[in-house]
C-alpha cells in the first residue's frame, strides 16, 4: 500500500503529544500570551515558538540569497506546516499584531503570511492551500534580496523611471527565486508572480485581470498593499492602519476581488487588532480580538475611562455583550499622550 504520511500528520501527532503532556501555550522564558490569544491557541504549541520558527526559516533563505548561495526552503516549509497544522490562525495573527514591532523585512513578511492565513481560513482553504498561501505571504517580496538595496529602501515616488521599472520586475524576480526552491514550491511561485496584479488590469507585471489572478495571489496582494500603505511612525497596530484600510475599501475596491475584500473586512475588520479606538461613551481601549460574525464588535482592553482617567487595571470587554457600546473611531496614540491624564 502506498504511504500517504505527510508532514501535516507528523505535526498533528506532535500536537496530540503536547496536549497529553499539558502544554499551555507559553514559550519557556518568552512573553506570556494575552488571554484572548491563549484561549484561541488552547493546548497546542505556543504562538511565540511558531512565529520564531517562521522567522528563522525565512531568515535562513534571506541570508543564503544575500551570500550568493542556493537557499534551502525545507525548514521554512516545515515551519509553515506546523503553523497551519495548529489550526489556530486567529491566535497566531493576534499574537503577531499585539507583540510585533513592525520593523524589518522578515517580521513584516511573517505578519503578512499570518494575516493571509487568517483570511484563507475564512475562505475555507484546506491545509494544503493554507500552507501555499502562507508561503506566498512569506516569500512575496523575497526578490528584494536580489535588487539594489536603495530600491528596497526608497519609496516608489522618489525613484526615477529606470528604477521604477526595475522595481516593477520584483514579482517576477521573487517568483523565479521561489521556483528554484523545488518543484513543491511551484504553486507558491505562481501566486508570488501575481501579488501585484489587480482585477481591474491596473497591476503589474503582466496586467492580468479578474479570474486570471489566483485567489492566493489576490489575498496576499491585498494584505501586502495595506501593510505598505501604513505611515511610518504611527502608533497602534505596527502593520496596518484603519486609514489605509478605508482608502482601499473606498478608493481602490475595484482593484481586488469582492470575495477577498469582504473576507478581509470580516476577518481583520476596519479596526485591526492592536488599534486604539474610542467608544461612544468616550472611553478608550485597544482592540485585542475581532470576530468574523461581528467584525465591528471586537474585544477591547479598556485603558481609559470616559473622563480620561487611565485605568489602574485594564478591563477586557467583548462589545457583543454590551449592545449600547460601539466603536466610533480610532485614536492616534501620539494625540492620546498629549490629551490624556499624565501617568503617575
Amino acid at each position: 500500500m502506498e504511504n500517504h504520511f505527510s508532514v501535516f500528520d507528523l505535526e498533528r501527532r506532535k500536537q496530540e503529544l503536547a496536549r497529553e503532556r499539558g502544554a499551555r501555550g507559553v514559550a519557556p522564558g518568552g512573553p506570556e500570551l494575552p488571554p484572548q490569544a491563549r484561549a484561541a491557541l488552547g493546548d497546542g504549541p505556543s504562538a511565540p515558538r511558531l512565529l520564531e520558527a517562521l522567522g528563522r526559516g525565512l531568515e535562513a533563505v534571506v541570508r543564503a540569497l544575500r551570500e550568493g548561495r542556493d537557499p534551502d526552503g525545507a525548514p521554512l516549509a516545515e515551519a509553515v506546516a506546523r503553523a497551519v497544522a495548529a489550526d489556530q490562525p486567529d491566535g497566531l495573527y493576534e499574537y503577531a499584531a499585539l507583540h510585533g514591532s513592525g520593523s524589518g523585512f522578515v517580521e513584516r513578511a511573517v505578519f503578512t503570511a499570518l494575516a493571509a492565513m487568517k483570511i484563507g481560513a475564512g475562505l475555507a482553504f484546506d491545509h494544503e492551500r493554507l500552507a501555499a498561501l502562507s508561503l506566498t505571504g512569506l516569500l512575496h517580496d523575497i526578490g528584494l534580496c536580489r535588487l539594489p538595496e536603495r530600491l528596497a529602501r526608497a519609496g516608489a515616488e522618489t525613484l526615477g523611471p529606470q528604477d521604477r521599472a526595475k522595481l516593477r520586475t520584483l514579482p517576477l524576480v521573487s517568483s523565479q527565486i521561489v521556483e528554484r526552491l523545488g518543484p513543491e514550491f511551484a504553486p507558491v511561485a505562481r501566486a508570488v508572480a501575481q501579488v501585484r496584479e489587480r482585477v481591474d488590469g491596473s497591476g503589474h507585471p503582466m496586467g492580468l485581470r479578474d479570474k486570471q489572478i489566483s485567489e492566493p495571489g489576490a489575498v496576499v496582494g491585498l494584505v501586502a498593499h495595506i501593510v505598505a500603505l501604513r505611515q511610518p511612525g504611527a502608533g497602534g497596530n505596527p502593520y496596518m492602519q484603519p486609514a489605509a484600510i478605508r482608502q482601499v475599501v473606498t478608493a481602490e475596491k475595484q482593484c481586488f476581488p469582492r470575495r477577498v475584500l469582504k473576507e478581509f473586512l470580516d476577518q481583520i475588520s476596519l479596526f485591526p487588532v492592536n488599534t486604539l479606538v474610542r467608544l461612544n461613551n468616550d472611553s478608550i481601549g485597544r482592540v485585542v480580538a475581532t470576530y468574523r460574525s461581528q467584525p465591528m464588535r471586537p474585544t477591547i482592553e479598556l485603558l481609559y475611562d470616559g473622563l480620561g482617567k487611565r485605568k489602574d487595571v485594564p478591563k477586557v470587554i467583548q462589545l457583543s455583550s454590551f449592545p449600547l457600546l460601539h466603536v466610533v473611531g480610532e485614536v492616534d496614540p501620539a494625540q492620546l499622550a498629549g490629551t490624556r491624564e499624565e501617568e503617575p
